[in-house]
């Protein structure tokens, strides 16, 4: 919003109204005037499209808009084949200590369930790391060329990923410009050890 974006937030089934006032913030998703067809010409005509992985994003990705996918899980089954920034929700084991990647792709999980009888807590993003992965999907769309570091994660990222036994079982191909979030690999030193 401080950025100019108009933010319009969808979904037909949301649990609560946003807590935000601002003239360009549409809480779309509580109106009664709400429509399939709005819903369409949203995704048609929005500058990118942010999306936890639930449904309405595959409508963005027909009009091939770039996705943010932000709290994602479980990244085993992240969309590679599509232009997108995905940002993993955080995963702790009860010991406090966060999960690696190797160990996010070993308990690759759809139910929160699943993780508590593993014993691993998982933790929504911050309001921090959200806006953080914003700022580099902005960054994405003005063609902001990532440093020699995020480059060397990503790639790092991809090798393991692709070198994990179930890989093969969700992707076929993967887009060059289909990543893990930067700012996240940059904070999250142990996530590719």
């Amino acid at each position: 919003l401080s950025m100019g974006y108009w933010v319009i937030r969808m979904g037909k089934k949301v649990e609560k109204p946003l807590n935000i006032s601002h003239s360009k913030l549409i809480d779309y998703g509580t109106l009664s005037d709400r429509s399939d067809l709005l819903d369409i010409w949203f995704c048609k005509n929005c500058e990118f499209f942010i999306s936890t992985g639930t449904g309405i994003d595959s409508v963005a990705m027909m009009f091939k808009k770039q996705i943010l996918f932000l709290n994602y899980t479980p990244i085993l089954i992240l969309l590679s084949w599509v232009d997108a920034i995905t940002v993993p929700k955080r995963l702790f084991w009860g010991n406090g200590l966060e999960l690696s990647l190797t160990e996010h792709l070993d308990n690759a999980y759809t139910d929160s369930i699943q993780f508590k009888d593993k014993g691993i807590v998982v933790v929504d993003l911050s309001s921090d790391e959200i806006k953080s992965a914003v700022s580099e999907m902005i960054n994405h769309l003005n063609n902001v060329p990532l440093t020699n570091e995020e480059i060397s994660n990503n790639n790092k990222f991809w090798e393991i990923m692709e070198a994990h036994n179930s890989y093969g079982k969700f992707h076929d191909v993967r887009d060059p410009r289909a990543m893990l979030g930067s700012s996240f690999l940059g904070n999250n030193k142990n996530f590719l050890s």
